[in-house]
């Protein structure tokens, strides 16, 4: 029987057994349910991820942030949300792929000295800015050098201040 507790009424030990096995019984049936329910529909859901897809200009994407961005330029925020969208709108010379090995973005190709001081980076051949412009070793010389400017507050500067030289074959 249950008696009249101070926080409320409290429940006999068999009556706790009882409620705790109902609980297990009902969570029970709901997995199945869910199961029984969702398998034919996640397995042709999990198809169509398979599927390759015809690239396309334009539309939009959604993307789930864990924050809001504090910056659309990743090199001067910390944050991962910039981070996220800045990997959206900018490249670099290399990247990681789905194996987790560099692949190039913007390098066509590299070679790493014997020394292993010296990495040099070859461009892909037509390459352009949204406007049409060639881009140009000058570009990424350019851009490692705002990165390394203590002016630019990046918090990676100290990355990229391990690189001692950086040329650019057309550079002005």
């Amino acid at each position: 029987m249950a008696k009249k507790h101070m926080y409320g009424w409290q429940r006999s030990p068999a009556m706790r057994i009882k409620h705790r096995g109902l609980q297990q019984i009902c969570i029970s049936l709901a997995c199945c349910w869910l199961v029984a329910c969702s398998s034919s529909d996640l397995q042709q859901d999990t198809q169509k991820f398979k599927q390759s897809y015809p690239a396309q200009s334009g539309g939009t994407l959604i993307s789930a942030m864990p924050s809001d961005p504090s910056s659309m330029i990743g090199m001067v925020a910390g944050e991962s949300a910039s981070l996220a969208i800045g990997s959206y709108l900018f490249n670099s010379l290399l990247k990681y792929d789905q194996n987790l090995d560099l692949a190039g973005e913007l390098a066509e190709s590299w070679q790493v000295a014997d020394d292993k001081k010296t990495i040099t980076f070859k461009l892909k051949p037509g390459l352009q800015w949204a406007d049409g412009k060639p881009l140009t070793s000058a570009d990424i010389l350019f851009t490692w050098q705002l990165i390394t400017d203590e002016k630019t507050h990046s918090p990676y500067a100290s990355d990229y201040q391990l690189v001692t030289k950086a040329e650019a074959p057309d550079a002005p």
